[in-house]
């Protein structure tokens, strides 16, 4: 019987080790996907600073589950599609394009007349397409 005993309390350490070793691989796998996310991030927010001219305010950046949504106002409606072009050529040189982008009329912050705009970036590797 002693040694039932010890074979059992033996399972049942080699059961928690296999739970322990389970969530310390969701850890690791968590921690990758932030250190991706975050990498994402910094890349679009990189691209977005080069693209933007006198013309154009940056409003919000947001991330959710989809991916990263855009809003800016731009003076002219040039100038919102310049920022859409620089923006789209050098995200698709990182592996990412624009999802969707919609330039729209819309009154700034300064009540001057100007342009909306939104778009949204995804990672062309995750399957979005």
């Amino acid at each position: 019987t002693r040694n039932r005993q010890v074979a059992k309390v033996a399972e049942q350490i080699a059961g928690a080790q296999l739970e322990v070793n389970k969530v310390v691989s969701q850890l690791a796998e968590r921690k990758q996907m932030l250190t991706s996310r975050d990498g994402i991030t910094g890349i679009v927010l990189a691209h977005v600073q080069k693209s933007v001219n006198d013309s154009v305010v940056i409003d919000q950046l947001l991330e959710n589950i989809d991916g990263l949504r855009l809003s800016a106002w731009s003076l002219s409606e040039p100038s919102a599609q310049s920022l859409i072009r620089q923006i789209s050529t050098r995200l698709e040189q990182e592996g990412m394009r624009l999802d969707t982008q919609r330039v729209f009329p819309l009154i700034g912050r300064l009540g001057l007349d100007g342009f909306g705009v939104e778009l949204k970036f995804v990672s062309t590797d995750r399957g979005d397409d």
